[in-house]
């Protein structure tokens, strides 16, 4: 079973910030797609996983071709782009996902990364 999120940068994580942000979730062996917008806003965003790499599957809109897909755990989102990245529910926990830019993950672009069953503990 797959799950779809979409994210979009516009100085905040649709719309919010954290902690004022719903928290992404997932199942144990679950796969969800997310897909990263960085829209309204002319900063670069590295978007990174905590515990889990993630693979991108599709660049503005264009499938990427299943042998040149890569595995990483932090992707850089210029102005403009699109990406859709495949996360597999393989390392239960609460974990986060956030811009790599200091100054934008202490500014709230900070999403809790929720297994389902483990109690959400942020604050």
């Amino acid at each position: 079973k797959s799950s779809n999120v979409q994210v979009i940068f516009e100085g905040t994580i649709n719309g919010r910030i954290f902690p004022d942000i719903e928290p992404l979730t997932i199942k144990k062996k679950e796969k969800i797609l997310i897909r990263l917008i960085n829209a309204g806003t002319q900063e670069i965003h590295p978007m990174h996983i905590h515990g889990h790499a993630f693979k991108v599957i599709a660049i503005d809109g264009y499938s990427v071709p299943e042998a040149a897909r890569q595995i990483r755990d932090t992707l850089t989102v210029n102005p403009g782009e699109r990406y859709d990245i495949e996360v597999v529910g393989n390392n239960p926990g609460l974990w986060l996902f956030h811009c790599h830019h200091v100054h934008h993950a202490s500014g709230g672009m900070i999403v809790p990364f929720f297994y389902e069953g483990y109690k959400n503990e942020v604050q």
